[in-house]
């Protein structure tokens, strides 16, 4: 089993690589079709799925491009900073807790993944624990 990290508040995974999944995700996705749309409207959108792949991670890697960063595709602190610098995108634990409820999976560098949802402060290797943890936060014991 995958250590569970529990503190009171939490920050997001550092990293978002491509089959993250999750309403973190569609956040990341809103905010590629929106800059897509003002700065490259040739391309197509991205599904707003929660699956963070396919068009979405094709909108990230022209974007990455465009700003002049590191094209890899997934949204890691240099991307993040990047967005939040030049385009006031920041995605951050507390623009997640006024925006999400629910889990969102961030796939790592290392193949690895964190489930992470607002307001329980738990991070963990593990969905099952992750989604019993969840609905009692939610539900009450």
């Amino acid at each position: 089993m995958r250590p569970i990290e529990v503190k009171s508040d939490l920050p997001l995974p550092d990293y978002m690589e491509p089959d993250s999944y999750g309403p973190a995700v569609n956040l990341v996705i809103k905010f590629l079709n929106a800059w897509a749309r003002k700065e490259r409207p040739h391309l197509t959108p991205a599904f707003e799925n929660d699956i963070f792949g396919g068009q979405a991670t094709r909108l990230m890697i022209f974007y990455q491009k465009a700003r002049g960063i590191e094209a890899d595709g997934g949204c890691g602190p240099q991307t993040r900073a990047c967005m939040a610098a030049r385009d006031n995108f920041i995605l951050s634990t507390e623009v997640m807790h006024r925006a999400l409820d629910g889990i969102s999976a961030f796939v790592q560098p290392d193949g690895s993944t964190l489930y992470w949802a607002p307001f329980i402060g738990i991070r963990s290797g593990d969905r099952g624990v992750m989604e019993m943890i969840f609905r009692k936060s939610r539900q009450g014991n």
